[in-house]
């Protein structure tokens, strides 16, 4: 069993799969929904969020890609984030949680991660 899973861990490590800071792992461990999307975020690096549920009400988002257009709808029906505390709270934690920056460039919106500097 032990030269099995040596073995793997070899296999795993020649793919880069091995996660060094077992933080990551604990992270990864908490999370309960991972969305991906292969084909978009490959060639055009966007990932476009099309609901949220929050305080049992499914929210539908509008708006695609990088573009800052678009709202919140609830049973078809346009939102004001400002009248729905807990949505408005998740929007806050999602703008607060990232160092990302979005700026246009022509009329294509550009998104650019701010890199912490080196200590």
């Amino acid at each position: 069993m032990t030269i099995t899973l040596a073995i793997g861990v070899q296999r795993m490590a020649k793919r880069n799969a091995i996660i060094r800071r077992l933080p990551a792992v604990e992270t990864l461990g908490s999370v309960t929904v991972i969305c991906t999307d292969k084909t978009g975020t490959l060639t055009c690096n966007e990932m476009t969020v099309k609901s949220v549920f929050v305080d049992n009400a499914l929210y539908d988002v509008t708006g695609t890609g990088y573009d800052p257009q678009g709202s919140f709808e609830l049973a078809g029906a346009a939102v004001n984030i400002e009248d729905h505390p807990d949505l408005h709270e998740l929007a806050k934690a999602s703008v607060l949680c990232n160092n990302a920056a979005l700026e246009q460039k022509g009329e294509n919106w550009i998104f650019t991660a701010i890199l912490p500097k080196a200590r």
